[in-house]
């Protein structure tokens, strides 16, 4: 098992990571951390996962989500299912 720091959401770094392989862990993800920042939980939460669903589709790779409601952001708690 092999494993990147590349920043998901620069697509175009991942790419090569993404070649050859059967199963892909996705764990990135910016939680609660001092000053909320909602752009920076989308693009990274959002955008950034996008990008590996993508290329898990372009490359045929079976991907294994992990994640936390809190990965939502500060606001998740407004979220119904985060209230369940």
């Amino acid at each position: 098992m092999t494993g990147t720091d590349e920043d998901i959401r620069n697509r175009e770094a991942l790419v090569s990571h993404f070649k050859n392989v059967e199963f892909v862990v996705h764990g990135a993800g910016k939680v609660k951390k001092g000053i909320p920042n909602q752009e920076i939980y989308y693009s990274i939460n959002v955008l950034g996962t996008r990008n590996v669903i993508e290329l898990c589709l372009e490359n045929g790779a079976k991907l294994i989500h992990l994640g936390s409601v809190v990965a939502g952001g500060p606001f998740a708690a407004e979220i119904p299912y985060a209230i369940s």
